[in-house]
């Protein structure tokens, strides 16, 4: 264990590893919401009796009342917002905000934020 890099904000503030070690975090962050929104929509889709797609390729078929269900869309949309958070902390990672994003990845503080308030935090940390 001694032979880990520790990364501390302050120390790597404009460190090129800093930076790729905190794209990786988005990475994966970015990875495990798409895992989780893939087992959703397959046991909602399990769920319902009705497979989006018939084992011979014929057209899909698909029960609408499942949609119609505003605990899927609700989840469905959480994952899609936390995707674009994410997304948006990726493009507009810097050495001067590094710092900023690794706090906002912690505890997934960036969830804290709509996209518009967030990009507007981003682009003021690197102004």
């Amino acid at each position: 264990m001694d032979s880990l890099i520790k990364f501390t904000p302050d120390s790597l503030k404009n460190n090129d590893a800093f930076v790729e070690h905190v794209l990786s975090i988005i990475d994966t962050k970015l990875q495990f919401v798409e895992y989780r929104t893939s087992k959703f929509i397959k046991s909602t889709v399990n769920d319902s009796n009705y497979p989006l797609e018939s084992e011979c390729g014929q057209e899909m078929e698909f029960n609408f009342e499942v949609i119609k269900n505003e605990k899927v869309f609700n989840q469905i949309e959480e994952y899609s917002r936390t995707t674009s958070l994410l997304l948006l902390m990726r493009v507009n990672l810097y050495a001067k905000n590094v710092s900023l994003i690794f706090n906002l990845l912690s505890n997934d503080n960036f969830l804290n934020y709509d996209d518009v308030e967030l990009e507007k935090k981003l682009f003021n940390s690197i102004s």
